[in-house]
């Protein structure tokens, strides 16, 4: 197997006592500090709890010196473990740093400017460009960042969340943790440790991929890039539209070499390539920008020359819910993301055979494509929401166990069971189930 990058990780050996006294003590401190645990943060082994409740709150005296004992007890038998770290960091960041805090925490300091940041990024972008035109003078051009999240250095980006979190005004509003703690607790959630052909090893530059602290923390750092290059760049681009690592901006022919030079002497770890128009075109996100005629510019889907045309295959085991919503998704892109009314019927003969191809019948392009009706029912006859669950998929048992849950008011979700990819593909190495902390 080929060797791990040295540049990015290294292998550790007797660094995992320290690592994990560092996060014990800002579990202790938050605690101490009457924070109080998350909803329905769990930590399962010898020992467990499971608080429920609000979002945060705080925990009486003898409450949390029990939570503080179990969580000692835990933490000592999941030492034994192979994944006595990852167990500990991955549920206090999926289930608190990034999604209870983190999240809600810094997503209001995030400032966009000219960057994207919701689901409707397409439907964003092509609102901006429709009417714009692009002079004989001047270009289009698409920049994309190498490698962001493992690029990204992330002292560096800690301290510019630190710096806009005591900016923040409003912050004791959405948490009582303050910016040192936050910080802190971002530091303890970044320090990534994984097992890579019997080995452990220490992530150390970059963030994680996969981490659901890491996107909102690149993002952060993306937005301080791009506007000190904005307001330094001897002549700036016309616009300048970001999602993520991916930018497409309007600028003078004349000045696109320099402004690339400058992008790439603002910070050594990151680095942009840059791509121009090509037959008056420029493909961004899903999009391809077209430059017509008489200067103006219309909006159609791109495709790469690789595309198969492949979508989930209508006999295949997955819920009838998820099958037509590839159609709605395909015609929804095709209505919100192609300006020209021709092009946009085009797009729709395309998508209709690809899903031909893919054995989707008649009635089932019909039925996805159909005009929503709003039906009307008396007030007295709607039963109360009771929640959601979450099943794998079985044919012919699973619709069955909906309509039951159904007449209690709980809505059914399906999820696939097996899969060829996780049969087939198995990226990480296998740990022994004896080895595995809290199985269910």
């Amino acid at each position: 197997m080929a060797p791990v990058a040295p540049s990015i990780f290294k292998r550790v050996a007797a660094t995992f006592q320290d690592a994990e006294q560092s996060t014990v003590t800002v579990v202790t401190e938050l605690a101490q500090s009457k924070i109080g645990f998350p909803h329905s943060f769990r930590l399962a082994g010898e020992g467990s709890f499971l608080l429920q409740g609000s979002s945060a709150y705080a925990l009486a005296d003898d409450v949390r010196s029990e939570l503080l004992m179990r969580y000692s007890r835990w933490l000592d038998w999941s030492r034994r473990s192979r994944h006595r770290l990852n167990t500990v960091r991955n549920k206090m960041q999926d289930k608190w740093a990034s999604l209870e805090y983190t999240s809600t925490t810094f997503n209001p300091v995030c400032v966009p400017i000219i960057s994207f940041h919701s689901d409707e990024k397409l439907i964003q972008f092509v609102e901006l460009i429709q009417d714009q035109r692009v002079e004989e003078d001047e270009e289009l051009r698409s920049y994309d960042v190498s490698a962001l999240f493992t690029s990204v250095p992330v002292d560096k980006a800690l301290r510019i969340v630190r710096s806009r979190l005591e900016q923040d005004s409003a912050l004791g509003d959405r948490t009582e943790l303050t910016p040192d703690q936050i910080v802190r607790l971002c530091e303890t959630c970044l320090k990534q440790y994984f097992i890579y052909n019997g080995d452990y090893y220490e992530q150390l530059h970059g963030a994680a991929m996969g981490l659901p602290l890491s996107p909102i923390l690149c993002d952060i750092y993306m937005e301080d890039l791009e506007q000190r290059a904005i307001a330094t760049a001897p002549h700036p681009p016309l616009w300048w539209f970001r999602y993520v690592d991916d930018t497409h901006c309007k600028l003078k022919k004349c000045h696109s070499q320099e402004f690339t030079d400058h992008l790439n002497s603002l910070d050594k770890d990151i680095k942009f390539t840059t791509e121009g128009e090509e037959n008056d075109s420029l493909a961004f996100l899903d999009t391809l920008t077209v430059i017509q005629p008489d200067r103006s510019i219309k909006v159609t889907i791109y495709r790469k020359s690789t595309h198969t045309d492949q979508y989930l295959n209508f006999s295949s085991n997955h819920p009838i819910d998820h099958k037509l919503g590839v159609i709605r998704t395909l015609y929804h892109r095709a209505d919100t993301v192609v300006t020209n009314l021709q092009d946009r019927e085009d797009e729709k003969a395309h998508v209709n055979n690809a899903l031909v191809k893919c054995g989707y019948p008649k009635w089932a392009l019909d039925k996805a494509t159909e005009p929503k009706t709003h039906k009307t029912s008396d007030v007295g006859d709607k039963r109360p929401n009771k929640g959601h669950v979450v099943l794998p998929y079985i044919k012919g048992t699973s619709e069955a166990i909906r309509r039951t849950f159904s007449n209690y008011g709980v809505s059914v979700f399906f999820k696939p069971t097996r899969t060829l990819r996780q049969i087939l593909v198995s990226p990480k190495d296998k740990t022994d189930k004896k080895d595995i902390t809290g199985p269910v």
